[in-house]
């Protein structure tokens, strides 16, 4: 999405690893990230991933919008959220 005008993604049913830290920076800013209607999608850190949204020293991620995922196992930062403005969680699990 960094590199496309796409700013939001449908994700289709399924867990999906996030073994390793998913990290956002500033250009990731007005993305949406939604579960495909009617569907159950997990995003699974195995214990050690998790999302990262704290980018304050490059100026904060700003109207990120996750919807409807369901985020399991997450390490011990599973979200770091800090410097940023309007992260919308609407019908998330964690």
């Amino acid at each position: 999405m960094r590199s496309s005008g796409t700013k939001t993604t449908v994700v289709r049913a399924g867990t999906y690893s996030i073994a390793s830290v998913w990290r956002f920076n500033p250009s990731d800013s007005n993305e949406t990230w939604v579960a495909y209607p009617g569907e159950t999608v997990t995003l699974d850190g195995g214990s050690t991933g998790g999302v990262d949204l704290n980018n304050f020293l490059a100026g904060g991620v700003n109207h990120v919008t996750f919807e409807g995922l369901t985020f399991l196992n997450m390490g011990t930062a599973a979200m770091n959220i800090g410097g940023d403005d309007s992260i919308t969680f609407g019908g998330t699990r964690f």
